[in-house]
């Protein structure tokens, strides 16, 4: 009832400009009754721009503990939330009977957001709102119509008697340098210095100004970077990409199983067989992200922002900074910018007088680089601004190098909670030679970055850059620019006039449409990186003017037409990796012809045809992956003469249509014995073809040999027994074939084994004791053969298996006992002849989640245990005499099994 009295005036008598894009108008409002005066505070938030604005309310000018009211345009809510942590996960709305806003709502206009509320000056359980004392504001906004992490934030004080307050002046026609942040916050004013304005109270004019003044333009982020780690390719694999990147700069992660070398790109995760997944998937391709964050943020101590001086007192020192960085001049006005502030640090040096000049403006821009990228929340700080103490040289602070000069030659602040803009003043560090901030949360580049005389390396990885300056300095001497995983979705052609530039990493952002002609231009680049974005069309025919490039990576793209034969052209090119587009045609024979090359990959693009036989020519090849496409080919003849090769991936080549038609029939014809030669192969991969003939006895020559998958193939014959000699193979699946014969007891030796697959073959004979010898498998599968025979006991020996499969084979006698000693997960044993109980004790360990068995009730003479007889009688044993005891009930005891198979 209260609510419904509340009207607030057409006209708000009063405002506050926050800053140049942002105004608030309020009046105060009283409901009159017999007992009480109530006052409302009636507000229009007004932004110049587009996204969620807030208004909070605070104590002690700090986010945390603070309440504000919210708009967001995408469900035109305006809400009152409390804030009670950096993260977004504290920002919650308050319960739905204090949400007790009247008159509230939110539009976009023109371009311009426009909040509207009308509120309680005091509510139970709220921070009160004084009326005749000094509040405390927050003032934040997004780039995004939704909640999400603020864009620009600032605070006030606000005394309604005699306008807005604050301790010290700013000057009113100058807008206040806002430090843009994307870290996991809603809003934080505490991230940076207070930025407090001071006016008398104002009437509102009678026409507000469509726009602000601009001179002093607020770059500001437009999204949080991406944390990834690194998005979930589609297609995971085994091995890694190498990478070179200088030794300053980060390392790539390290390789995992089943590859162990890092030089290779890995495999895709293994097909799905019929009877079950193997266990342990390859590994993911690598992100090949610089060094990461440090894991724990050290103790953080207090950084106090200098005291603001009297314009005397700064006068030399801003002359002289004006001078050497007349760009800085303004902002050196302005008490509440970085660059202020860190004029003001280096004048409370005492030992200012001792510096040269060249000392002063150095000291200068590394203090504005901390206020500037909000250095009171870096995880690591040691010596930062330090006035006394061992660490006062700058050359002593955290990830600064000098020359022997003392002139800066390397900054590395990788992984260590930057954020905001990088400001222009760095431009001034003429000595130094790499720049490394990755893993950050920096949004924009200021082009000055690219004037810097001496820097050859930028490491900008895995921050929140949307874009690149439009201008760069033509001159610029950057050799290697690092600018993967941030959210750039163009680049400017300024950057192709880079003549120095030898390596360039683009991958995981936004970036699409063609590749520009102009990329061509840069004669000098070694390796270009345009992995995981959106690019379309063909490859332009400018970029085989890259004589000198050795690595080229287009993997993750939408890129068509053919594999150009004019790769030839680029006669250094080392590593081609077009993985993962959607090239077609054949594969010319030119490529036979770039005899540097030693990784090649076209791993699930539209390749069709016959290998050329040209292939063999790349002596050199350490990797050659054409999976995943649509060839009709036979293994090329020559195979046997890339000695080097490392990894061979031909699978999945076998495909059909949705309809069941089928498309290509993949590999064909045998495996040439001359495939033994490969000595360093580690991975042989032909599953999902029409691979015919008999295994080769060769195969046992491969000894650096890793991973073995020759599974849903067409083959025939016998498992050779020198495959054993194999005997540093972890993964051997041949399963769905045509193989026949018994298991040698020689599998013994394959001691590293992790994935043991023959199931879905017509394999005989008993399951050899000797399996219990693979102490490293995980998951063995035995199934859909001829197998007799006991279950061998010694398999309770393998104390890492996990899954077991032995269903529908000729089995009999009992479960072995032993088996309950391993952490078993699944076990399938349906279609045998056993008998007898399951172990008690696998009934009842904790890692068992799944038993399959027939365990339909019998009652039969008990069978011998020779018998392969179960619900039926045993002609083995002696029926009972009319005189003789009663025959014995027999059940089959699978109480905990998880899925029951009925007898057949």
């Amino acid at each position: 009832q209260t609510q419904s009295m509340v009207t607030c005036p057409d006209t708000l008598d009063s405002f506050v400009q926050i800053d140049w894009t942002t105004i608030f108008h309020y009046s105060i409002v009283h409901l009159e009754s017999l007992n009480s005066r109530i006052g409302v505070l009636c507000g229009r938030l007004e932004y110049d721009g587009v996204g969620w604005i807030a208004l909070a309310v605070s104590r002690d000018k700090q986010m945390v503990g603070s309440e504000a009211i919210v708009g967001l345009p995408e469900d035109k809510t305006v809400l009152k939330y409390n804030l009670n942590g950096f993260a977004s996960t504290f920002v919650n709305a308050m319960d739905n009977v204090k949400q007790t806003l009247i008159h509230e709502s939110i539009a976009v206009e023109d371009g311009r957001t426009i909040m509207k509320f009308a509120k309680f000056l005091e509510e139970e359980g709220e921070i009160p709102i004084l009326e005749d004392g000094l509040n405390h504001f927050l003032h934040a906004r997004g780039s995004s119509i939704s909640l999400g992490y603020h864009s620009d934030r600032l605070s006030f004080d606000l005394d309604f008697r005699t306008g807005a307050h604050i301790s010290s002046t700013t000057s009113p026609t100058m807008s206040p340098t806002i430090i843009s942040s994307v870290q996991d916050s809603i809003f934080n004013p505490t991230h940076s210095p207070n930025i407090e304005v001071t006016l008398n109270p104002i009437m509102e004019p009678n026409t507000i100004p469509a726009k602000y003044p601009t001179e002093f333009p607020i770059e500001n982020p437009t999204i949080q970077p991406s944390k990834m780690s690194s998005a979930d390719p589609t297609t995971q694999q085994t091995t890694m990409i190498p990478t070179r990147k200088p030794s300053a700069g980060p390392t790539s992660p390290p390789t995992a199983p089943p590859s162990n070398e890092p030089t290779t790109k890995p495999s895709i995760k293994p097909t799905s067989k019929p009877t079950s997944d193997p266990t342990t998937a390859p590994s993911k391709k690598p992100t090949r992200k610089p060094t990461s964050k440090p894991t724990l943020n050290p103790t953080k101590t207090s950084t106090t922002l200098p005291t603001p001086s009297p314009t005397p007192r700064g006068k030399e020192l801003r002359e002289l900074l004006s001078q050497y960085s007349p760009d800085s001049a303004e902002k050196l006005l302005i008490q509440s910018s970085p660059q202020s502030y860190a004029m003001d640090w280096v004048l409370d040096d005492p030992n200012l007088n001792s510096y040269d000049d060249d000392k002063k403006l150095q000291r200068w821009v590394v203090a504005t680089l901390y206020y500037g990228l909000v250095g009171e929340e870096w995880y690591v700080r040691k010596g930062w601004l330090d006035l006394d103490g061992d660490l006062v040289d700058e050359c002593s602070w955290h990830g600064i190098e000098c020359n022997s000069e003392g002139f800066i030659m390397s900054i590395d602040l990788s992984g260590n909670g930057l954020m905001g803009n990088i400001p222009y003043e760095i431009r001034h560090l003429h000595s130094c030679v790499y720049l490394g901030l990755s893993g950050n949360y920096l949004v924009g580049i200021d082009s000055s970055v690219f004037e810097m005389e001496s820097l050859k390396v930028i490491d900008l990885e895995d921050n929140g850059v949307r874009e690149l300056p439009s201008e760069f300095h033509p001159g610029s001497r950057v050799e290697e620019l690092y600018l993967s995983y941030n959210k750039l979705r163009n680049i400017p052609k300024q950057l192709f006039h880079f003549q120095h530039l030898k390596i360039l990493w683009l991958f995981g952002n936004e970036l699409s449409s063609t590749l520009p002609s102009e990329i061509g231009s840069l004669k000098s680049l070694v390796e270009l990186d345009l992995e995981s974005n959106f690019f379309t069309g063909s490859i332009p025919t400018e970029l085989f003017q890259l004589t000198r490039l050795e690595t080229l990576y287009m993997y993750d793209n939408i890129l068509s037409g053919e594999v150009s034969p004019f790769f030839s052209q680029m006669e250094k090119l080392s590593i081609l990796d077009l993985d993962t587009n959607y090239f077609s045609g054949t594969i010319s024979s030119e490529i036979g012809n770039c005899r540097n090359l030693t990784e090649f990959y076209l791993h699930d693009n539209e390749i069709i045809g016959q290998l050329p036989e040209s292939l063999s020519n790349l002596t050199r090849l350490k990797v050659l992956d054409v999976s995943l496409n649509y060839l009709n080919s036979t293994i090329i003849d020559g195979i046997g003469t890339l000695a080097n090769l490392e990894i061979l991936r031909l699978d999945n080549n076998y495909r059909i249509d949705d309809d069941g038609n089928v498309e290509s029939i993949g590999i064909y014809g045998s495996i040439p014995d001359l495939i033994g030669n490969l000595s360093y192969l580690r991975e042989l991969r032909m599953d999902n073809n029409f691979v015919g003939g008999s295994l080769p006895t060769t195969l046992g020559d491969l000894k650096s040999l890793i991973t073995l998958r020759l599974e849903s193939n067409d083959l025939h014959g016998i498992i050779p027994t020198t495959l054993s000699n194999a005997v540093n193979l972890q993964y051997l699946h041949l399963w769905s074939n045509y193989l026949s014969g018994t298991l040698n007891s020689h599998i013994g030796k394959l001691t590293q084994i992790n994935e043991f697959f023959l199931d879905d073959n017509e394999l005989t004979g008993t399951i050899p004791s000797q399996i219990g010898k693979l102490l490293n498998a995980t998951y063995i599968s035995l199934a859909n053969n001829y197998f007799d025979g006991v279950i061998p006991s010694e398999l309770g020996n393998l104390q890492n298996l996990e899954k077991l499969e032995l269903h529908y084979n000729n089995l009999y006698g009992q479960v072995p006992v032993t088996l309950v000693d391993i952490p078993l997960v699944q076990l399938q044993l349906q279609g045998n002849y056993l008998y007898g109980d399951i172990p008690v004790g696998m009934c009842e360990s904790t890692s068992m989640q799944y038993i399959s068995a027939n365990c339909a009730a019998t009652r039969r003479p008990t069978p011998s245990p020779t018998s392969k007889s179960i619900g039926t009688i045993d002609t083995n044993f002696a029926l009972p005499s009319p005189t003789a005891s009663p025959t014995f009930e027999y059940r089959w005891s699978c109480n905990c099994c998880t899925y029951c198979f009925p007898y057949y």
